[in-house]
């Protein structure tokens, strides 16, 4: 039985938690079959740092994948990052992979031509690691990023159009766009909580939830993951139709 090790780049550890947690719950992974680099108790969380011992790390880590693919991976943990290796039987590479896209990995291919775009060449295992004034400037370009491409699918499952736009309450920054469909399930998994619950903060836990009701699409957990990448503590959501005014979650609440 040939063995696999899956990559995924996810940009904060947040994220990269929800996503160990759903392959685990699957039973498509176990603590002893995945790892994240930079680990938490690795001095690579404290810099700027020389990336040098974190590349060879990687090339340990990963001997079977060339040099060009993995200074890719240690790029992007160099501006801030995370990897995720998952050891899986040949057989169940696609669906951890399916739950690692839905969960909010990176699409490399379109960070690295943003990064190419900007005159990036190559990874210099000499160069240091980022600063966090640096991380914070690369987050608004993924932000930017993100917000001028098209929804990667503009009809649902179920064939609605996703028209409706999300938008973080307390800073104004849109998110991206839902169906009417996703829209109701939003609502009906944060309405069914608690009957004297008027908590409507969508934070990682909830979206984990979130993520195991039925209807709910893994277009929709992805735009919350990344939503609340930058506010692992949570965030205020409300919502706009075309031509209507923006509306809180809560039901009865009315206009913004």
């Amino acid at each position: 039985m040939a063995i696999v090790k899956v990559i995924a780049m996810f940009d904060d550890r947040a994220t990269l938690q929800a996503a160990k947690r759903r392959l685990i719950d699957a039973r498509l992974a176990t603590e002893a079959t995945l790892r994240a680099e930079p680990d938490e108790l690795s001095e690579d969380l404290h810099g700027p740092r020389p990336m040098m011992s974190f590349w060879e790390r990687l090339k340990d880590l990963l001997p079977a994948h060339d040099e060009q693919e993995l200074g890719t991976y240690a790029e992007g943990v160099r501006r801030g990052s995370y990897l995720l290796v998952v050891v899986v039987p040949e057989e169940q590479v696609e669906p951890v992979r399916q739950i690692l896209e839905g969960s909010g990995a990176v699409d490399i291919r379109k960070r690295v031509k943003r990064w190419l775009s900007a005159g990036w060449t190559a990874f210099d295992p000499a160069a240091v690691a980022y600063t966090e004034e640096e991380v914070e400037l690369e987050r608004r370009c993924i932000d930017q990023e993100t917000a001028e491409e098209e929804p990667p699918d503009s009809i649902d499952p179920n064939g609605q159009p996703r028209k409706i736009r999300l938008f973080d309450e307390a800073t104004g920054r849109e998110i991206g766009r839902i169906s009417e469909a996703e829209l109701k399930v939003l609502q009906d998994a944060l309405e069914e909580e608690d009957p004297d619950d008027n908590d409507y903060w969508i934070n990682p836990d909830e979206i984990d939830d979130l993520a195991c009701r039925p209807g709910a699409t893994p277009h929709l957990i992805a735009l919350l993951r990344r939503a609340v990448s930058r506010s692992p503590e949570g965030i205020d959501i409300v919502f706009e139709r075309e031509g209507q005014p923006r509306q809180s979650l809560r039901p009865n609440a009315g206009a913004v």
